[in-house]
């Protein structure tokens, strides 16, 4: 019951923001203007400011859970992201275009694109700038575990384990270890079996 209403405290605390923010992205472009709340909001420290990033988020994206953890100096740039209960980043992360199911958790310094293609280069005498790209959204599978400094640009399956360091180019099936650059299979995750 507490926890309820430090939540809705904090949902109201975040209301004006989310106003200004709402009327911005009416005007401009909605990915720039989230990004620059994001910003501002991952400067506040300690609990204070998980409690006011996830109220902010909460109300800014569809589907999402107030009930997460988003470590300081961790930014969202995509407005279509979403994410479910037990969601925890660590600090310094950078996420895009993602959709998180339950229990997932990203390591410190993890960066998740919004797909492979988010920049075309293919025209060296165009500016890479104006040369546009595709964005995608990126799954993260029930209760996988993001490690430290990793790069994500593919699909994470439910259950998978990304080892710290490791850049995903490519979808992981459900349950696997994937790790190196680019991310390979290198284990499972299975139930140990009785003897």
């Amino acid at each position: 019951m507490l926890k309820k209403i430090i939540q809705a405290i904090f949902i109201l605390f975040c209301l004006p923001l989310w106003g200004v923010w709402k009327c911005i992205s009416l005007v401009g472009d909605k990915d720039n203007s989230i990004q620059g709340v994001s910003q501002l909001l991952s400067l506040f420290p300690g609990k204070f400011g998980s409690l006011l990033r996830a109220a902010f988020y909460r109300l800014a994206f569809n589907n999402t859970s107030q009930d997460s953890v988003i470590e300081i100096f961790t930014t969202f740039s995509h407005s279509g992201a979403s994410f479910k209960k037990h969601f925890y980043v660590g600090v310094s992360c950078n996420i895009g275009w993602i959709k998180a199911e339950e229990d997932v958790r990203i390591g410190a310094f993890a960066y998740i694109g919004s797909g492979r293609n988010q920049h075309n280069f293919e025209d060296p005498d165009t500016p890479i700038r104006l040369q546009g790209g595709e964005k995608v959204c990126i799954n993260l599978g029930r209760d996988c575990w993001i490690g430290v400094r990793s790069c994500v640009y593919a699909d994470v399956g439910e259950g998978s384990i990304v080892s710290p360091g490791s850049i995903v180019t490519k979808p992981v099936p459900p349950f696997c270890i994937v790790g190196g650059n680019p991310a390979k299979v290198i284990g499972k995750r299975e139930k140990p079996t009785n003897l």
